[in-house]
């Protein structure tokens, strides 16, 4: 059948341009051809999308009421993606699980909030986000490289100074 349309269309390209070469007729038949086929795998993916997002949206309504079940599947559908993301951010596979619990407890404690201005994956990725920063700006336990040691000034005493000021140092404490 792919052949028929490939055919038709062929025949009817060179009755519209004459002269055109058999084989670059049939070339430009088959890519319109392709170019159909693309735009209905494309539609089909556009519909599945707007159905995952009206699902996503009608679950966080029912996570609004309290509904367990409902948290459970979002939880199901979007853990990995925000996870993986998380690693990302943060480097470290043990934080971000910690704070992907801490998403899913705010999705939990905040779903009536939920405007729908963004798709529900954008809003639990700026939950994450903003869980990730905080994050790091309270993290005490980065290791320095040498590029940041090197910036910080040492403000310590060098041994020589230390000594000179030794005996002032042990007539002040008297």
């Amino acid at each position: 059948q792919g052949f028929l349309i490939s055919h038709t269309g062929e025949s009817r390209i060179r009755a519209l341009v004459p002269g055109i070469g058999r084989d670059v007729a049939r070339g430009i038949s088959m890519l319109h051809a392709d170019i159909r086929r693309q735009t209905a795998s494309a539609a089909a993916r556009s519909i599945a999308a707007a159905a995952k997002t009206s699902a996503d949206e009608l679950l966080v309504e029912r996570i609004a009421l309290g509904d367990r079940l409902a948290m459970e599947a979002l939880f199901a559908r979007h853990r990995t993606p925000v996870y993986r993301w998380l690693v990302r951010f943060v480097n470290d596979a043990a934080l971000a699980e910690d704070l992907l619990s801490e998403v899913f407890l705010d999705v939990w404690r905040q779903a009536g909030r939920f405007e729908g201005r963004s798709t529900v994956s954008t809003w639990l990725l700026s939950i994450a986000r903003y869980k990730a920063l905080a994050a790091r700006r309270r993290r005490t336990d980065a290791e320095l490289d040498e590029l940041v040691e090197a910036t910080v000034a040492d403000t310590s005493d060098d041994p020589e100074t230390a000594l000179a000021t030794k005996p002032r140092n042990e007539a002040l404490r008297q």
